[in-house]
This record gives C-alpha cells, sequence and structure tokens, in this order.
C-alpha cells in the first residue's frame, strides 16, 4: 500500500509542473508584446528622423564643405585619445595598488623575520640552560 501512495504523489508534482509551464507560455505572449512596443518605437524614431532631413534640407548649403569633416576627424582623435589616457590611468592605479601591496608584503616579512630569530634565540637560551643544569647533575653524580 505504501509504495502506491508515493506514485500519486509523484503524479500531483507532475500536475504542478504542467501548470508552471502553461504560466511560462503566458509569459512568453507578454514578452511577444512587449516586441509590439518595440515596433512602435521604432516608427516613432523613424519620424524623428524624417523631421530630421526636413530641418537639414531648409537651411543654405555651406560654403566650406571640408570644416565638418575636420571638426569630425579632430573629434574622433580626442575621443581615442581620452580612451588611451583612460587605459592608462587604469594601469597606473594597478600598479600603484600592486607596490603597495609589495610594500605591505616586506614589512610583513620583516616583522616574520624578526620574530623568528627572537623564537629562535630564546630556544638556544633555554637549551643552554637546560645543558648546564644536566651538566651540573652529571658532576654532582660523579662526585658520588
Amino acid at each position: 500500500k505504501k509504495p502506491a501512495k508515493k506514485k500519486v504523489a509523484k503524479k500531483k508534482v507532475a500536475k504542478k509542473a504542467a501548470k508552471k509551464k502553461v504560466a511560462k507560455k503566458k509569459v512568453t505572449k507578454k514578452a511577444a508584446k512587449k516586441k509590439v512596443a518595440k515596433k512602435k518605437v521604432t516608427k516613432k524614431a523613424a519620424k524623428k528622423k524624417v523631421v530630421r532631413k526636413k530641418a537639414t534640407g531648409k537651411k543654405t548649403a555651406s560654403k566650406s564643405s571640408s570644416k565638418p569633416d575636420v571638426v569630425k576627424r579632430l573629434k574622433a582623435e580626442i575621443n581615442t585619445m581620452s580612451k588611451k589616457i583612460r587605459a592608462l590611468e587604469s594601469k597606473a592605479m594597478k600598479a600603484i595598488k600592486a607596490n603597495a601591496e609589495i610594500n605591505t608584503l616586506t614589512k610583513k616579512v620583516r616583522v616574520l623575520e624578526k620574530n623568528a630569530i627572537k623564537d629562535f634565540r630564546s630556544m638556544e637560551s633555554t637549551a643552554k640552560k637546560k645543558y648546564h643544569a644536566f651538566e651540573a647533575k652529571l658532576a654532582a653524580a660523579l662526585k658520588r
């Protein structure tokens, strides 16, 4: 009887999963609606472009047509330079951070070295004391 009940429970879970799938389909419908909205927006953008064209059409042709090209070229150059500057700045910051890390690590190493030397000296002194004590005991034993 017990295993049969377990099978029924599994079926219920499967039904829930099926319901979830339906919900997903509904969501996709919403997404489709969103796509339609995007198309509407693009139409608006197209209208804007038309307006721009009309505005430019009204203006009289400029005497020196080479000027805008020069300006464009200069703007492009400025943009490339600024990008290079930003890249260099980031590299510099990384280098500064790395240098600071190196300094902190060297300080830590120095501290560890000092501590190691202190520990070694204390161990050495205790060893000497123990050795002297042992020698004294040996001498006392030999005297007897």
